[in-house]
């Protein structure tokens, strides 16, 4: 019997089998490749968007696609996302880690930046939570930066023109113009304080040895009163715009800036050259200690800025002090505001983020408490050696692959260069009364532009919660505070917002389900009338406009005869005083409600009633003259629609005429606007059966205190009468905009504003 040969059977069937694998990967039939691919891989945009697909296939689908004449290349889109950016970058201001929260962040429109509003997922409780209990981070670069230059002698006269002279603390004072604490301030218009208050902002200065050389500032300004708050100062210092020659070792580049040669002031716009990351929580300083790693000079590349800068035995000792504070210190020696700078390795070399072995603590600490404030980001030439020698993440991967091949060992960290860092602590609340003591503390973390990605995403490998705007407001909100109070620059933009959206939200709305205010006489629901307000209390002259009590002796004064410890002080007229509401019973509080005086009737029917008082409705306020009507029958006014008596006026809605059409639908709108709700009242205190001495700005849940808090602004002449009418314990009454019912409230006065 003879035996098949297994190599000749083999050989007779490899034709065959050729023919089947072609038949399974190539099919006759009219399917695409991107079809033939199983079902876990298949991605719906793969028909036009290639990259989708695998690289083997890629090639074949973009041959059928051009056969088919179904691929198509939109011209109009710039190549490359950087072009994209630059351009978008020129008509608004984004961060630096734009990209990262557009995917996960509500992006919003404000001052003229997209800011990260919120997280898209719900997490303002696991928010919460991670301040009181965890650590929270925060981009806040949109701040911008200014640096001030000249003696410190012309800079004090410059300033007390700009700040209130009678406070201990100015920008010139002691513990601020060593350098080792950052302060804050508000600043005013050219001697107008207490009026014409401009925004609150934040300083440092750079350490000196000697008290007769020339002296350098730092202002961290609000994007929303920026402009205002530079104009302001270049008036004051009498300055001239110029354009100087920066020099450094490769590259000049030029500076533009402003100047006073006579007093040798000079000032310079510092836009985009840090980046400011906020840290919040009691775990943020072991979050900080894995990420800041001292770096060590024997470790350094050679020819790097860093081991010039090391050459010279002062800058030596300093970092040696330095980086043996960080590593030991406590929270307990950390003082408020506090200014640390340190050099430090570059997060990519770490790894791993491993904290820190913390070493002994610090027994002379007041040996060197000057020396720790002393950084190279002072110096403008470093950043730019900075700037050359950085790596970007596309070069140092391509490093990291070729010496990954050779050897085993990490010889491409050696390629990276040190950091310079400054860190700001934040002490959080000082009022134990309204929330506890350092809520919202942490540090701030200052790190040059080019690097602010490499270190958020250092920052959110050691499981953080990341925050937005909304994450900030909350803060101040549960610590007692405003943040933009109402006769500031950014206040008053922030109100004409706020009002423009209630307006818009008020009139979009069918007329059977609008609010009528004037039936609740509630005479302005979009807007807090404080002119007007202050103006029938106390009558100012005309060029007067109502301000904020900021004065700490004042408000203390006034605080202590709420108490009976003291009568209450003599104030300026037109002021209005800061107060924290606290709801007594149940109710609920709403923002842009109205503060008014109880009456003894009211505080004994609140005992065993929630509800202190009704308001009665009236009728409407809106008298319709002859001519109104005529009006109202040829035109009948509504936001939605316009509806003509006479047929021929239909042909306004053609396509030829819609302008017209869309002009008159505006001007309606605007006239029953002004019929239903007037833009400036008239009467405000006697608006209603109660009197009203102030409003609530806005409203919130606490969760620490478990109850509806807010805060609002008093007139200090309607505070007076309420402290002269009434007995112990102070009460207030307060109403929604919404609603006819009074609640009684408790009231606290908050010093530190």
């Amino acid at each position: 019997m003879e035996h098949v040969k297994t190599f000749q059977h083999a050989s007779a069937y490899t034709k065959e089998i050729k023919t089947l694998l072609k038949n399974v990967k190539y099919p006759a039939n009219t399917t695409l490749i991107f079809q033939s691919l199983p079902k876990h891989m298949r991605r719906r945009a793969m028909s036009h968007y290639p990259k989708r697909l695998p690289k083997i296939y890629r090639k074949v689908h973009l041959s059928q696609m051009k056969k088919s004449g179904k691929l198509t290349q939109h011209s109009k889109k710039p190549k490359s996302k950087k072009l994209r950016k630059n351009i978008f970058r020129k008509k608004m201001f984004l961060l630096k880690t734009h990209i990262w929260h557009s995917k996960r962040f509500l992006m919003v429109k404000k001052w003229n930046c997209k800011i990260p509003f919120c997280p898209s997922e719900k997490s303002y409780r696991s928010c919460h939570k991670a301040i009181k209990a965890s650590c929270l981070i925060q981009d806040i670069s949109y701040y911008n930066c200014i640096e001030i230059n000249g003696f410190l002698a012309d800079i004090k006269d410059r300033f007390q023109l700009l700040t209130n002279r009678n406070s201990n603390l100015s920008i010139c004072a002691k513990t601020f113009s060593s350098g080792a604490r950052e302060g804050h301030v508000t600043l005013f218009q050219n001697e107008m304080f207490p009026r014409g208050a401009l925004g609150e902002v934040n300083f440092m200065w750079k350490p000196c040895k000697t008290q007769c050389e020339k002296r350098t500032l730092w202002i961290w300004i609000h994007p929303s009163c920026y402009s205002n708050i530079l104009n302001e100062i270049i008036k004051t210092f009498e300055l001239v715009k110029f354009q100087g020659e920066n020099a450094s070792n490769d590259e000049t580049s030029i500076i533009s800036g402003y100047e006073n040669k006579s007093t040798n002031l000079s000032l310079i716009e510092l836009k985009q050259t840090f980046n400011r990351f906020r840290i919040t929580g009691p775990r943020s300083q072991s979050v900080l200690l894995k990420i800041l790693r001292p770096s060590k000079i024997a470790d350094e590349v050679k020819g790097s800025w860093f081991l010039e800068a090391m050459q010279s035995s002062s800058h030596r000792e300093n970092h040696t002090l330095q980086s043996q504070f960080w590593v030991g210190c406590n929270s307990e020696q950390i003082l408020p505001n506090m200014v640390i700078s340190l050099n430090v390795q570059d997060p990519r070399s770490l790894g791993n983020f491993e904290r820190m072995q913390e070493g002994k603590t610090i027994e002379n600490y007041s040996n060197f408490s000057e020396k720790i404030s002393e950084s190279f980001l002072w110096n403008s030439n470093i950043r730019q050696k900075l700037k050359v020698g950085f790596i970007n993440d596309p070069e140092y991967n391509k490093i990291v692959r070729k010496t990954a091949l050779i050897s085993t060992e990490k010889m491409f960290e050696n390629c990276l260069q040190t950091v310079p860092v400054i860190l700001i602590q934040n002490p959080g609340s000082y009022n134990n009364t309204i929330s506890k003591l350092g809520y919202g503390g942490g540090w701030d973390l200052i790190v040059p532009d080019f690097y602010s990605s490499i270190f958020w995403q250092s920052l959110l490998f050691c499981k953080v919660r990341v925050g937005g705007f909304r994450e900030m407001q909350s803060i101040f909100k549960e610590s007692g505070l405003d943040m933009f109070l109402p006769d500031t620059v950014s206040g008053k933009i922030e109100s004409e917002e706020r009002a423009l959206i209630l307006k818009s939200r008020h009139f979009k709305k069918p007329l059977n389900k609008r609010c009528n205010y004037n039936k609740l006489c509630i005479s302005s629901p979009f807007k807090l009338p404080f002119n007007e307000l202050v103006n029938e209390w106390y009558p100012l002259e005309s060029e007067q406009n109502f301000f904020v009590l900021r004065d700490l002796e004042s408000l203390q004064n006034i605080s202590k005869s709420l108490l009976r410890k003291a009568d209450f002080p003599n104030v300026e007229p037109g002021c209005l005083i800061q107060i924290y509401i606290q709801m007594k019973t149940k109710g609920k509080l709403d923002d842009l409600s109205i503060i008014c005086i109880p009456h003894k009737e009211d505080l004994k029917c609140a005992k065993y009633k929630n509800v202190a008082y009704t308001e009665p409705l009236k009728n409407c306020l809106i008298k319709k003259s002859k001519n109104e009507e005529k009006k109202q029958r040829l035109v009948k006014i509504d936001t939605s629609k316009v509806i003509f008596k006479n047929k021929q006026n239909k042909k306004l809605y053609n396509t030829k005429m819609k302008n017209l059409a869309n002009s008159i639908k505006n001007s309606c709108a605007k006239e029953a606007s002004e019929l239903w709700i007037i833009e400036s009242p008239k009467c405000v205190r006697k608006q209603c059966s109660r009197e009203v001495i102030g409003y609530v700005k806005y409203s919130n849940f606490s969760y620490i205190h478990s109850k509806i808090i807010g805060i609002g602004y008093v007139v200090a002449e309607g505070l007076k009468e309420l402290v002269n009418t009434s007995k112990e314990p102070y009460k207030i009454l307060v109403r929604g905009k919404t609603s006819r019912n009074y609640y009684v409230a408790n009231f606290e006065i908050p010093i530190n504003l």
